[in-house]
């Protein structure tokens, strides 16, 4: 990863086109069951699963966003695509769901009969096949945003907690597990200058000079993440960037995201080393 931007733009600035999210939907194909991934002691094969279920590809934008928003994320990584031939990650036109693997290990693993013989789940047994299917989600995404090189945060009200509804809220809190673990990696993760700048001579130095899911069950629990760093994106900007990255000549790919880099430039905040 190389940049982060957090993107503040009107739900009706991309509008809603039903078209474009269904094509974006059929890009994710069909996932096999877990049926298919038994080892022969009876365990699951958890690597096949995870190549089978969330796959790693090469996208150059990684679309952090609450579930609640997938029609701007899909309008968002259309309109990327169309204008820039940028490849944008949107989890769910890529990866299967986890709640949908994670309810047939459920129904394969945890069943039981209570003393009247009603079909339930053992609680005890939930807590370990759901560990097993989010460590892999989560290992996933972390591979996922690692080979991207840019990551674009949707800000909005279903990502971020209204600081008016809550007294004790502090600005820029979350409800979402994902995207507190998303944004947090976001920080953790090894920061990778761009080959092309090298091959134009770049130093670091020059360059840094050059660019001068809302759920419907109660909340468990709210989680602070940081985006001040994130320089914001509006509409504004996504108008100057397709008349200013040269993208109405033709170019198009990974280096339109130079322009942002120089005309809109972010810094990540410093590590501290205890």
């Amino acid at each position: 990863m190389y940049k982060a931007y957090k993107v503040d733009i009107d739900s009706k600035y991309l509008g809603v086109d039903q078209a474009i999210i269904e094509k974006m939907k059929l890009k994710n194909r069909p996932k096999q069951s877990i049926k298919n991934f038994f080892n022969d002691d009876g365990s699951l094969d958890g690597n096949n699963i995870i190549s089978e279920w969330f796959p790693q590809e090469k996208f150059d934008i990684f679309l952090s966003h609450s579930h609640a928003d997938e029609h701007i994320a899909y309008m968002l990584a259309n309109f990327l695509e169309e204008n820039f031939g940028l490849r944008c990650f949107v989890d769910s036109s890529v990866w299967g769901y986890a709640d949908k693997i994670l309810k047939e290990v459920d129904e394969e693993f945890c069943k039981k009969k209570d003393d009247k013989g009603k079909i339930t789940y053992s609680y005890e047994k939930r807590n370990i096949t759901t560990s097993h299917i989010h460590n892999m989600l989560s290992v996933s995404i972390a591979g996922m945003m690692d080979q991207c090189e840019c990551l674009f945060f949707l800000n909005t009200e279903n990502s971020l907690i209204k600081k008016e509804n809550i007294k004790t809220l502090m600005e820029g809190e979350t409800y979402s597990p994902w995207l507190y673990y998303e944004l947090s990696m976001c920080l953790f993760l090894e920061k990778i200058i761009p080959k092309r700048f090298a091959e134009r001579g770049m130093s670091v130095e020059s360059m840094t000079m050059d660019e001068a899911r809302a759920d419907s069950v109660r909340p468990v629990a709210r989680y602070f993440i940081q985006t001040e760093y994130m320089t914001i994106l509006s509409g504004q900007d996504l108008n100057n960037w397709i008349s200013g990255s040269g993208s109405r000549s033709g170019r198009k790919g990974i280096q339109c995201l130079d322009w942002i880099y120089k005309y809109r430039p972010m810094y990540f905040p410093e590590r501290k080393i205890l």
